[in-house]
């Protein structure tokens, strides 16, 4: 698996990771939220 750095991710998505670490997320808030930006980069 290629490591990517923190240049190749978004500011939102590591924004949202870093709600999700820190308790502030759901795992599944995290999860819905997060699928918006995968299907995004899809198409």
């Amino acid at each position: 698996m290629k490591k990517i750095n923190k240049k190749q991710i978004s500011q939102e998505v590591f924004d949202l990771y870093d709600d999700y670490a820190h308790n502030k997320l759901e795992r599944r808030q995290f999860i819905e939220k997060l699928s918006l930006y995968a299907v995004g980069g899809l198409t």
